[in-house]
């Protein structure tokens, strides 16, 4: 898969799924977030989804942080094949990639390495 399709369906995966979650995934487990990127594979059969929740405080977690985003992601990856039914119906790809989702560290790293810096 060439750059530019590999970036196009990067961004199609983003805008689906976040609309989806917010009118039609009725898990208890999938709190507020917002998708931060889309790591297509070269051949498109694989999809990993990062993630951050809204009003985390991801330079700062918590225990209750991490076990909140452990339930999100699990009930985002229970629901992964629904998400992927969703995706074949309202995309026009051949095969639509297997879905992974994971929480994004880097918001996190990035504000520990400016405290860091700050103190230097």
């Amino acid at each position: 898969m060439n750059e530019i399709r590999k970036q196009k369906v990067e961004s199609l995966i983003v805008s689906e799924i976040s609309e989806l979650v917010r009118r039609g995934l009725k898990d208890p487990r999938v709190k507020p977030h917002t998708i931060t990127g889309v790591q297509l594979s070269d051949d498109g059969s694989y999809a990993t989804i990062q993630l951050i929740l809204f009003g985390g405080r991801d330079h700062q977690k918590t225990e209750e942080d991490a076990k909140i985003m452990k339930e999100c992601l699990e009930g985002l990856n229970a629901a992964s094949g629904y998400i992927r039914h969703h995706l074949k119906k309202s995309l026009s790809l051949k095969h639509v990639p297997n879905l992974s989702f994971k929480s994004d560290e880097g918001f996190g790293n990035a504000f520990r390495v400016n405290e860091i810096l700050k103190l230097i």
